[in-house]
């Protein structure tokens, strides 16, 4: 990828490779799994990594003080300036592989979004101050929305929204706004009743992806057929399973397989679809504790290999989780010091608190056209030894991921536990 255009790997985000970011992703997915297991039935989950990482680097780059320090450090940071840098760094990247080539061809977007209260305004541009002299003046550092919001992450900006008189009316808005972004896949992000007089911003980023098979690994509906997959409590539900009989990279490890479906390329973006298969029915906990751990660049590096039998159910289903509760083991930021948020909003008196929230709706289809997803992400903020023939038959739960192969970023990820949910 063009780095004058912005390049992933010169932001400074990938050194060591797309492991560490894979790890990040595949523990995530596996706190995700934690919390569909406690709730005695897991169901389908999905997320979006990138949609994630803009939210909480956009909000970061206005932060200070100690709700700052705790965010570099989950977000593995050493200063601002560094996430300013890798916040430029990933919007330029966005923006060259950001497309909208028609209905029936691949398509990328992304847009950022912030609603702001009329009772915490955001800071503009600071004025010099006329009284001082000349001598004394420092030079103005550029505000939050200048420098942030609008420079970088070109938001949408809402400012002066009356979230307690209108709730309802600005939560209608955001709910538009976010079916907008995701062409219709992601409705009602926002319930009623969730913005109040405490409420004093809203920040959201919403990806959408449409990706049509290559024509070397499309699936015909006509070899489309019924069969058994088998759940994680020992059941088993009727699928629809997708075959082919064309080449595809694939490799075999200890207790798991990887198959790489690619998409149909772009000018300026090469989009595959990994699919992470156990060898045992009852394996999806185990890989994903090993993929959490210490993942290989080898997970990438496969070989092209004709299936004896190739076998992917087609799956359909919508995921959505509090960001910050799931993350909250691996030392998510506890931003409540509003003090800490005066370089974004001008804080009013008697306001010494915000209590942070950050939600997450994903969509995916997965056809044998190809893949449609969106994810939209918000975080609001109230003021308080193999064969030579290779089979891969997806009949149980397994991991999926889409990854932009030139910059390593992780778009989307998540397990099929039943596809006929």
């Amino acid at each position: 990828m063009d780095k004058k255009k912005g390049s992933w790997e010169s932001s400074g985000c990938e050194k060591g490779g797309i492991s560490r970011s894979f790890a990040n992703s595949a523990h995530m997915a596996k706190e995700l799994f934690s919390v569909e297991e406690k709730n005695g039935r897991p169901r389908n989950f999905a997320l979006s990594p990138l949609s994630i990482d803009l939210v909480l680097y956009m909000l970061a780059a206005g932060l200070q003080g100690s709700t700052l320090e705790q965010m570099l450090k989950f977000l593995g940071s050493e200063s601002r300036d560094e996430i300013l840098s890798k916040s430029q760094n990933m919007m330029d990247v966005l923006d060259t592989l950001s497309s909208n080539e028609g209905e029936n061809d691949n398509v990328l977007c992304m847009v950022n979004g912030i609603w702001v209260d009329e009772h915490c305004p955001l800071i503009e541009s600071s004025q010099p101050d006329e009284s001082e002299p000349s001598y004394m003046k420092q030079p103005n550092e550029p505000s939050y929305m200048d420098q942030v919001l609008i420079k970088i992450f070109k938001c949408d900006i809402k400012s002066n929204v009356k979230f307690l008189e209108n709730a309802i009316g600005v939560v209608d808005e955001i709910n538009s706004w976010a079916n907008d972004a995701s062409k219709g896949l992601i409705k009602n992000l926002v319930p009623y009743g969730v913005l109040n007089k405490e409420s004093g911003l809203f920040l959201a980023n919403a990806l959408y992806f449409k990706g049509m098979w290559d024509y070397k690994h499309k699936f015909s509906e006509d070899q489309t057929c019924e069969k058994h997959f088998y759940t994680l409590d020992g059941e088993k539900v009727s699928a629809s399973f997708m075959t082919s009989v064309w080449k595809y990279h694939c490799k075999s490890f200890d207790t798991f397989k990887v198959l790489k479906i690619p998409y149909q390329e772009r000018v300026h973006g090469k989009f595959s679809m990994y699919f992470f298969l156990p060898e045992s029915q009852y394996g999806l906990p185990n890989l994903l504790e090993e993929l959490s751990g210490h993942p290989q660049e080898d997970y990438f590096n496969l070989e092209e290999v004709k299936f004896e039998k190739l076998l992917i159910p087609k799956f359909d289903f919508s995921y959505n989780f509090d960001v910050a509760a799931t993350l909250k083991k691996n030392r998510f930021p506890s931003m409540e010091d509003s003090k800490d948020f005066s370089k974004m909003v001008k804080i009013r008196r008697g306001v010494p608190n915000f209590a942070t929230n950050m939600f997450q709706k994903v969509v995916i289809k997965v056809d044998e056209k190809g893949t449609e997803a969106a994810a939209v992400t918000r975080s609001d903020f109230p003021r308080s030894a193999r064969s030579k023939r290779m089979s891969f038959v997806a009949d149980h739960p397994f991991m999926f991921m889409i990854k932009e192969e030139n910059s390593g970023l992780i778009f989307f990820m998540g397990s099929v536990l039943n596809p006929s949910l």
